[in-house]
C-alpha cells in the first residue's frame, strides 16, 4: 500500500528514506505479529484454565481443602 501511494522512489537502495522506510516496516510487522499472537495466547490461557480443573476432578482432586493427609502422620 505504501509503495502504491509514494511510488517506487522510497524503497530505492540510495533512496534516504530507505532506512526509515525499512523501520516502518519493522515496526508494522512487530505490531501485527502482536495483535495476532494476542487472542490466541488468550484463548490457549483460558482453555488451559478450564481443562486443568476438568481434569483435577476426574482424576479425583480434593477441592474440600481439608487435607486430610495433613493430618493422619505416619508413625
Amino acid at each position: 500500500m505504501i509503495r502504491i501511494i509514494l511510488g517506487p522512489a522510497l524503497f530505492a537502495k540510495d533512496s534516504p528514506f530507505k532506512v526509515l522506510g525499512d523501520r516502518f516496516n519493522r515496526f508494522f510487522f512487530a505490531h501485527v505479529t502482536l495483535i495476532g499472537v494476542y487472542p490466541v495466547c488468550k484463548v490457549l490461557f483460558i482453555a488451559l484454565l478450564i481443562l486443568l480443573q476438568y481434569e483435577l476432578f476426574h482424576f479425583g482432586a480434593d477441592f474440600t481443602l481439608k487435607f486430610e493427609w495433613l493430618k493422619n502422620k505416619p508413625k
